[in-house]
């Protein structure tokens, strides 16, 4: 699954709104409702971070990257609030490195917006209860595949990039004409 696109980054936010009752129905009674809630967020950061990756070296990097920011605030912190903000930074970070477009401004500037718009998005559909709060993750990724449509990340150099079998058969094409 890729979530370098509108739509992998609804699908995946899809996935991961529906996944949380059942993870936090598993996990609440072990370590409590609000820390099964820090560690799914955890965990989507750092499986989405990952999953922006191009490659197995790039989604590794991506994953141990977004670790570094919210694995500390999941053990250091209580607050529901810092890991939403330490997993939007994680995966924003993620997200601008990843970015071929070399504009590191507008890319600061795209992901600030998104931050603010998202934060106020799930604020309006969160509450109290479970399927609120999935429908809340739902939400921040709703806002966040806003990414891809305002060109945020580009994949220009991979589509450049010419397939070395499409410039093989090319070549073998330009022979047989030749002959």
């Amino acid at each position: 699954m890729s979530v370098r696109s509108f739509g992998g980054t609804i699908g995946f936010g899809l996935v991961a709104g529906i996944g949380f009752p059942g993870f936090a129905a598993l996990c609440a009674p072990l370590i409590g409702s609000h820390a099964a809630l820090r560690l799914y967020l955890a965990l989507g950061a750092i499986l989405y971070s990952a999953l922006l990756g191009r490659d197995l070296r790039q989604r590794v990097s991506g994953a141990f990257g977004a670790a570094l920011f919210v694995v500390p605030t999941a053990l250091l912190t209580g607050e529901i609030a810092s890991m939403a903000m330490a997993a939007a930074l994680a995966t924003a970070i993620t997200r601008s490195w990843r970015s071929a477009t070399n504009q590191l401004p507008r890319t600061i500037g795209i992901e600030a917006g998104l931050a603010v718009f998202g934060f106020a998005f799930v604020a309006a559909l969160g509450g109290p209860g479970w399927v609120s709060i999935s429908l809340a993750i739902w939400g921040w990724f709703l806002v966040q595949s806003l990414y891809f449509l305002v060109g945020g990340l580009s994949d220009a150099a991979s589509h450049d990039a010419v397939d070395p079998f499409d410039l093989a058969t090319q070549e073998v094409n330009r022979i047989l004409e030749r002959e």
